[in-house]
This record gives C-alpha cells, structure tokens and sequence, in this order.
C-alpha cells in the first residue's frame, strides 16, 4: 500500500468517525472509540467493552470506499492505517482537513505487537499493544489451560506442549531466515496463512534444509541449489545457540517449557501455534481446517475466546490501558 493509498483510507475513516461522533454529540453521548484490526479483536473486545463505548474494525470504516468502485480496492494493511489514524490526530489534524480540538477526541487504536518494538510510537498516546506478538499468544500465554477448556474438541496437554515445541523453533527459524535475507519468510505460510507443518518436519523437529528448499520453490526465480546450501550454513550460523552444526534442535523436548516470560511469546505467532496445534492434534486439525481458497478459517481463534478465562487477562498492561481510558470493564459481559 502506497502513501496515496494510505492517505486515502486514512481520511475517509477519520472522516466516518467524524460523521459518527457528531451524531453521538448530537443525541447527548460522549462515546469512546477504539479502532482495532479485525473481527477476532472486535469480538474479544466486545465481550468486555464498557457500555459508553464503541469498537470498530479499520475494515468497517473505510467499507464505503468499495460501493462504488470500478476496480477492486488494494490489500489494505489495517495496522498501518491505525498508526496513521492517530499519528495524524496527534500530530497535525487541522493539515488534513479535521476540526481545531480534534486531537482531544476519546479515539483509541488497538493493534498486534507484531515485531514492533512499542517505544517506537510512544509519541502516540492513544494507541494500545498487545503484550506479547498477537491477540492469540497473549490469550495463550495468560491462560495456560486454555487450550485443554476447548468445547467439543478439549486437546490432551502434552499435545499443546509439543505443538508450542513446534512453533517455537519454527519462530527461530523465521528470524534467522529474515535475518539472512535471500528467502521471503512469508512464503513459509500456505495461500490461507496456515503452516504446513508435515512439508519440513521430522516428528517434533523441524528439518532446516527442507524448510528452505519448500521456501525456495515457492519464491520466484528461486535460489540454485548451491546458493540455497549457501543460505543453509548461513541460517545455521544465526541458529548456533539453539541448533548444532547438523540443524539439530538442542533443546529436547522434555525439558522444552514456554513460560510467559520467555521471548518465545514475542516472536512466535499465534496462527503458527494453532496451525501446530492442527498437525499434532488429528481431532483438532479436522474440526478447524482451513476454510479453503485464500481465506483464513477464524473458527479455532473465536473458538479459543469462548472459553478464555478474561480474569487472566486483567494482568496484562493492554487491559490496564484500555481499562484506564474507559473502554473495557474488569469482568466478561454477557452478550
């Protein structure tokens, strides 16, 4: 997505909350808005959101951008245009068009962690992380039985274990192979987001050289075999804390534990641990397949906020920022 592009959506969201907001003056409310990235986020938030509060996904806003196209619009990045929503409120409103004051409007923006690093947009008050990489881990890493609560489908804990085995090397890899720089990480992923854990793995390790050779297939005008064994040593060499000099995991799996502390909750992402939790889990990987084509079956996510414990997520500085600004209360709500 290009500045243009960016511009564009960014405007006619502001724009639509501006509509939104005068009519809540209108009719004597004083409404809070927090703006998050999707549907999982909107209905996570939704079972604790305050009454005198409102949430949105960005995909909502800027829908109307599609009524009368001639053309599909670009792939829209929702978290950038979140940042640049508020960053614009902070820093310049009246340069884009947006009342004298608008700076001072309750607008709140929630989004992933990711691989940002938060401090970097300490100038923007009103935008809240995630504690750890994504909404899911941050369930996940709170409430460790969660996964074993699972209505209809309840998954034995060694299964988890070995399914947080799987993607905390898988995230590893994923650095180091990012670090590196010759292969698209993104290229791990199927067309649905999903990890196919049985292309490149060995019962619970992943093998490094067929990790690489399925990315390298799949990337255009790909590596030849020997610039590819050349990237190999080169991965391993940024691995050597964690594998030997064969690509073999040091860290058995007996002794393997994700503590909510460790970096594992900051660089592994929640759809690689649900796509492990898939592969070691026969019952689980048939009830939430993927959805097919392109799209991304949400079911195991929505699946996993039905039965999350919400108790456990009052410990997290996101609940005590979105609790502090008015936008969730302490206890799940009935819906």
């Amino acid at each position: 997505m290009n500045g243009s592009e960016v511009t564009r959506y960014a405007n006619l969201a502001l724009s639509t909350l501006q509509l939104k907001g005068d009519y809540s003056v209108a009719v004597g409310l004083k409404n809070h808005v927090l703006i998050v990235e999707g549907a999982t986020d909107e209905t996570f938030i939704g079972q604790i959101r305050h009454p005198d509060a409102r949430c949105y996904t960005i995909s909502k806003l800027i829908r109307a951008t599609s009524a009368f196209a001639t053309k599909p619009a670009p792939p829209v990045n929702n978290k950038e245009l979140i940042v640049e929503i508020l960053k614009r409120l902070v820093r310049s409103p009246e340069f884009f068009g947006f009342p004298k004051g608008s700076e001072k409007w309750p607008l709140f923006g929630m989004v992933d962690r990711d691989y940002d690093e938060p401090g970097r947009f300490a100038e923007i008050r009103h935008l809240f992380f995630t504690d750890t990489h994504d909404l899911e881990t941050m369930m996940l890493s709170t409430d460790g039985t969660l996964l074993t609560r699972l209505t209809n489908c309840p998954i034995d804990p060694a299964n988890v274990k070995k399914a947080l085995y799987l993607a905390c090397q898988l995230a590893h890899y994923r650095v180091a192979i990012y670090g590196e720089g010759t292969l698209d990480v993104k290229l791990m992923n199927e067309p649905d987001g999903s990890i196919a854990f049985e292309r490149f793995t060995d019962g619970l390790l992943i093998d490094p050289k067929r990790l690489l050779a399925m990315i390298g297939e799949r990337q255009p005008n790909g590596p030849s075999r020997e610039k590819l064994n050349k990237v190999l040593r080169a991965v391993l060499q940024k691995m050597k804390k964690y594998v030997d000099k064969d690509g073999v995991w040091k860290k058995p799996f007996e002794t393997f534990e994700a503590d909510r502390r460790d970096e594992f909750w900051q660089i592994t992402n929640g759809h690689d641990i649900l796509s492990a939790v898939r592969f070691v889990c026969p019952d689980a990987g048939s009830r939430f397949s993927d959805a097919g084509s392109f799209s991304r079956n949400r079911d195991f996510e929505f699946a996993l906020q039905a039965v999350y414990d919400f108790d456990c997520f009052r410990s997290t500085d996101l609940f005590r920022h979105l609790s502090d600004n008015g936008l969730v209360v302490t206890a799940r709500r009935v819906m």
